[in-house]
């Protein structure tokens, strides 16, 4: 089930906050907030977690090894002078 907090929506989209709550099977109730997604300025994506991301997505279209090479060449294009 899905209910809106007001509290959470009043923050607008500065911090698109999300809660989620998940009753566990032996009863247990376990609760996570997210104010900033990642990604976002206030919760930035390291360049690891963009890699593995990247790794993640294209194993099936893209040979290892070209998948190894992309994310290097990419971030280096953003150094680029």
């Amino acid at each position: 089930m899905v209910v809106e907090d007001k509290t959470l929506s009043a923050k607008g989209l500065e911090a698109v906050a999300n809660r989620i709550t998940v009753k566990l099977s032996y009863g247990k109730v376990v609760t996570k907030q997210v104010d900033y997604h990642k990604g976002h300025p206030k919760n930035p994506i390291t360049d690891k977690e963009v890699e593995d991301k990247f790794e993640r997505l294209t194993r099936t279209n893209l040979t290892k090894n070209r998948v190894g090479r992309i994310p290097g060449d990419s971030l280096e294009l953003g150094e680029s002078k």
